[in-house]
């Protein structure tokens, strides 16, 4: 920044000083309090709310902003000048600081996120937040259990309590779920593996059943994935967002040397099938691929099994931004290159819409340029559910040879998205019809629509309840017979809505 410029941000004012300790800036100057007022050098700052330009003092905006925003208050001596020092040592070298004024992500230190924003407009904007916290739809704060519409999130949650314990059909109650539930192994038991696979576009065969580790962390991470793999669970998914990678190593022992030295009952890697993700903050070509690596490391193995592009988006874009369409691509070639390197054996993308899709397939079919031909994605990991069908992008999927993988297919961690599906009605009297439980219903639902899932749970009870679900549901296929009826999948696919339970 110039001289010029600098000189330009720091404007003469004048502050008077009343009796009381705190500054009165908005009040005008008069004749009665021209003598006590003295002239002052203080920068001012532009509100991101109401865009005016405002002194930045503590009568304008808070100390928090002040310090980490890197002005300093009005007549605050040493310690003033201290603050201000630091917070230019803090500083986030990444963040654009035009005019000594802070970005839309804030100038001061890591984490710190919003414009300066004076005290007024954030006094609104909390009042917005609260108002749009309160005005959720309809549909997701009705109990699907009794059809009571809760005022709010917070009643409904408050209601789910009293209302599916006093029907007795909760899954995690194990008196309720001992009448209906599939019959599974001993807790330590060593179970077969779960061998129903999916051949994905080139030859690489990809379990119907995974394990997600979606906020599975520490030593619950390591004994809910060791008990996934006693239960004979051989895909384990994670992502660079989860950091859990420590984790997943050292539950699979994959950092133990030599096979013949092994006990009997630990993985060898050829049997297991590890997927993860390039996070929103990591894309691009070098940065993808260099993510991987990081990846490999963690993991400590020497090939990724399938590698995803964790979402479209670019993290501080917003969804409309045309760069996000470039990033994106860009992330692709980067994982082009490890397929080419051999460092992963299958691509793919998470998230993706139908539309995200298309454009991906025609810049690869169209892209001359490289050096060698990009493949299209091998797989799509999607929320899906009978909930949220996906009918239009397993078309799209079934047109290019992508298999589309499901995340989310019992619902999620969230009380009131389980009574949306595990509870619904309908999938709980299929599931009393068939005499199991309702997250066995929903993972039929999926595996005959030919879509693999991916459940998570820490329940070592639910771990062993969901692999033994794939079981049977191998066990028939296999004999050319389906679990769940026509009028079974019909009713089913009739709950769809397109609801997100997961984000």
């Amino acid at each position: 920044m110039n001289m010029a410029s600098e000189q330009k941000d720091i404007v003469e004012t004048s502050i008077r000083r009343p009796a009381s300790a705190s500054e009165d800036c908005d009040a005008t100057n008069n004749e009665e309090s021209a003598n006590m007022a003295q002239t002052k050098r203080v920068e001012m700052a532009v509100c991101g709310g109401c865009k005016i330009e405002k002194p930045a003092t503590m009568a304008y905006y808070s100390k928090t902003q002040l310090v980490k925003g890197g002005y300093r208050t009005a007549n605050r001596g040493k310690e003033n000048m201290m603050l201000r020092r630091q917070a230019k040592e803090r500083k986030d070298e990444e963040v654009d600081v035009v005019d000594n004024q802070p970005s839309d992500y804030g100038g001061g230190d890591k984490g710190y996120k919003g414009a300066m924003m004076c005290k007024k407009c954030q006094t609104e904007k909390q009042s917005q937040q609260t108002r749009a916290a309160m005005d959720v739809p309809v549909s997701k704060r009705t109990c699907t259990n009794c059809g009571l519409v809760a005022e709010s999130r917070n009643s409904l949650y408050e209601h789910l309590e009293d209302c599916l314990k006093d029907d007795g059909f909760v899954r995690g109650s194990s008196e309720n779920e001992n009448k209906n539930v599939v019959t599974v192994g001993e807790e330590n038991s060593m179970e077969p593996a779960v061998t129903f696979s999916k051949t994905l576009r080139n030859d690489v065969s990809m379990p119907m059943l995974g394990f997600g580790t979606f906020r599975v962390k520490g030593e619950e991470c390591v004994v809910s994935c060791e008990t996934a793999y006693r239960a004979g669970y051989r895909l384990f998914d994670t992502a660079a967002m989860y950091r859990n990678q420590a984790e997943i190593a050292k539950a699979l022992h994959f950092d133990d040397s030599i096979a013949e030295e092994r006990h009997a009952d630990l993985p060898c890697r050829d049997e297991i099938f590890i997927t993860s993700k390039i996070p929103p903050g990591r894309q691009g070509n070098d940065e993808a691929y260099n993510c991987i690596l990081e990846e490999l490391a963690l993991l400590q193995i020497d090939t990724l099994d399938l590698a995803l592009i964790h979402w479209p988006g670019v993290q501080k874009l917003t969804s409309d931004n045309v760069l996000n369409a470039h990033h994106r691509f860009e992330s692709w070639k980067g994982l082009n290159r490890l397929y080419r390197e051999q460092k992963v054996r299958a691509i793919g993308v998470s998230n993706y819409t139908p539309d995200h899709l298309r454009e991906l397939i025609s810049r690869c079919q169209e892209d001359e340029g490289e050096e060698y031909p990009l493949e299209i994605p091998h797989v799509n990991q999607v929320e899906c559910h009978p909930r949220m069908t996906q009918t239009e992008l397993r078309d799209v999927c079934t047109e290019h040879g992508i298999v589309l993988q499901a995340y989310s297919s019992l619902g999620s961690s969230d009380p009131a998205c389980q009574a949306t599906l595990l509870n619904h009605p309908t999938v709980r009297s299929i599931a009393a019809d068939h005499d199991i439980d309702s997250a066995t219903v929903l993972i039929w639902w999926a595996l005959q629509h030919d879509i693999p899932v991916i459940p998570k749970s820490v329940n070592p009870e639910h771990i062993r309840s969901n692999a033994q679900a794939v079981r049977l549901f191998q066990d028939d296929f296999t004999n050319k017979a389906f679990c769940l009826s026509e009028q079974d999948m019909n009713d089913l696919d009739s709950l769809n809505d397109n609801t997100h339970l997961c984000w």
